[in-house]
């Protein structure tokens, strides 16, 4: 397939209000006015999520690190789509009547698209109901979207008149029982899709299996054990699942899912009956080919359109996929080639040298108390060099330096004790306050993110794009829960970071004008479930002697 990107955007207008009353019957089909165009290899795909078919065969790409959404015509020809208030596009579906309705996970939203291009966000709820990280929604045939609400841990069913209700689950009540609506119990659900029968599919990803949902309300279990995660074919509950994130249905009722932690596609029939269409378990790659001959890496959106094909959101691997029917595994678009492709990539940011300054080197690996920090004692303890942090409903907190750096190294080991978020270090921004006061220990910067590699721009709360290879790297470095050793070398306008003794990032800030001293962060996460978060062995090195990361090894 030859995929070409055409060079200008669709820019999005932002309403709020119900959906209630909408004439838009046609699939939506983005808009071009300039007939230039280039290959798709210079616009890398971040970490692809969401994926939707629509009844003319248009797929369509959320791409969430990246807050971008793309389409791919039947033809090859690739849009960018970019909608204003739209923070981190993790899920999307397309309702029957055509119109494009979109998960923000960050910014706790649900949008709908119409194929003019306007942006409609849906009417929040401050109860019960409320928006807590939605990641994925589906859409009945009668207009009602219902929303996989990952955080709260509940599915939502929002009726075309604009108003929600909790479909299933107990808000806040994590666990794996089957029953009637409020009775159920879900473990982190964050997927949904519906057949032609408007039942509604789960995957539950903490319970590694997936739910079914009757219209009525009645939730089931289709296949898996709640709390067995493994890669077993079977029937019902004698299969095996870890952490599955996407699913979609086909026209006869069949389940495709993504099963993440396995990378590979599994099949469920109507009776329950599970195989694995393509991959093999426990093998990661990016391998076309036939079945279990083929490779994903941490697949994390899948759709199905009426042919049969399943298009997968290959997330380690930047890439979109195919598999036919028999089992034929292709790539249909992929990130550019080459670690740190977009720092390299014609008009980067160019690099701008190190500041000058005294070298001075600061270890903290067996700190007893808070000196030459500002910590929030709520959630903040030290002891023999360890500062952990820890809490429950906690706002976006750090552990700030007392002291402003500009061109520094810094190395410390990490580790997420609990939750399966992330921690971060911030730099080069300023210390703020936010909560109406009441949180003084905020951050206005950019924010490295981890376990996992991500980039964060607390001046504008928008993802910043890094390397998808990187990124994949990264993830097979270290996983959730286990101790990653970390080095950032911050000097001039570059930020390089290493895991455990690997580059996985080089980026640029592209706008000098917003380089600034600032304290170095380090971070608990805002976050409803309780999470912990370890740091140890810290040492910062103001104006570094050495140009290089000096825990990799050249």
């Amino acid at each position: 397939m030859n995929l070409l990107l055409p060079a200008s955007l669709l820019l999005l207008s932002l309403t709020c209000a119900p959906f209630v009353g909408a004439t838009d019957n046609t699939p939506f089909s983005p808009i071009s006015s300039e007939s230039v165009s280039r290959p798709l290899a210079v616009v890398a795909f971040s970490n692809p999520r969401g994926l939707a078919v629509d009844r003319s065969g248009n797929l369509y790409i959320a791409d969430v690190d990246a807050g971008t959404m793309y389409t791919i015509s039947p033809a090859g020809e690739v849009h960018p789509l970019v909608g204003p208030g739209i923070k981190t596009p993790i899920g999307i579906a397309i309702a029957p009547d055509g119109k494009v309705f979109v998960a923000d996970a960050e910014g706790s939203a649900i949008y709908w698209i119409a194929s003019s291009g306007g942006v409609t966000a849906l009417p929040n709820s401050d109860g019960e109901a409320g928006f807590n990280s939605p990641t994925n929604v589906a859409v009945d045939a009668a207009g009602n979207v219902f929303v996989a609400n990952n955080l709260a841990n509940t599915i939502l069913k929002i009726s075309p008149k604009g108003g929600a209700s909790v479909f299933a689950g107990k808000t806040g009540a994590s666990g794996s029982t089957d029953g009637m609506g409020g009775d159920a119990r879900f473990n982190t659900p964050l997927a949904v899709a519906l057949d032609a029968k408007g039942n509604l599919y789960v995957a539950d990803k903490d319970n590694s299996n997936i739910r079914k949902i009757t219209p009525a309300g009645v939730v089931s279990t289709l296949a898996g054990m709640a709390g067995q995660s493994g890669s077993v074919d079977g029937t019902g509950i004698a299969a095996s699942f870890a952490a599955p994130r996407a699913l979609a249905v086909d026209a006869k009722g069949t389940v495709y899912v993504a099963d993440t932690e396995n990378s590979c596609i599994r099949k469920i029939t109507s009776d329950g009956i599970v195989t694995t269409l393509a991959g093999k378990a426990g093998q990661a790659g990016k391998v076309d080919g036939m079945g279990s001959d083929a490779r994903f890496n941490d697949p994390r959106g899948i759709a199905v359109d009426t042919a049969g094909n399943v298009y997968v959101a290959d997330g380690g691997n930047a890439a979109i996929r195919r598999v036919t029917p028999e089992g034929v595994v292709t790539t249909v678009a992929a990130a550019g080639p080459g670690l740190f492709a977009a720092s390299a990539a014609p008009g980067a940011a160019p690099i701008l040298p190190p500041r000058a300054g005294q070298t001075e080197r600061i270890d903290y690996s067996h700190a007893q108390n808070f000196d030459g920090w500002d910590a929030d004692p709520t959630y903040w303890t030290v002891k023999d060099g360890m500062f952990t942090a820890r809490g429950e409903k906690v706002p976006s907190t750090f552990l700030l330096t007392k002291k402003n750096y500009s061109d520094f190294r810094l190395t410390l080991s990490s580790k997420m004790v609990e939750s399966e978020n992330h921690a971060g270090i911030v730099l080069w921004g300023e210390q703020t306050v936010t909560r109406n006061g009441r949180n003084k220990w905020s951050y206005k910067g950019p924010l490295l993110m981890f376990p996992g590699l991500g980039l964060w721009d607390y001046r504008t709360n928008k993802n910043i794009p890094v390397d998808p290879v990187g990124k994949a790297l990264a993830r097979k470095i270290a996983g959730q829960h286990d101790w990653i050793k970390v080095e950032i070398l911050a000097q001039g306008n570059r930020i390089r970071v290493a895991y455990n003794g690997q580059q996985v990032l080089d980026w640029r800030e592209p706008d000098p004008s917003l380089l600034k001293d600032g304290p170095i962060g380090l971070q608990l996460h805002g976050h409803t479930p309780p999470q912990e978060v370890v740091y140890k062995n810290v040492v910062i090195e103001a104006f570094p002697k050495e140009d290089r990361l000096i825990t990799v090894k050249e």
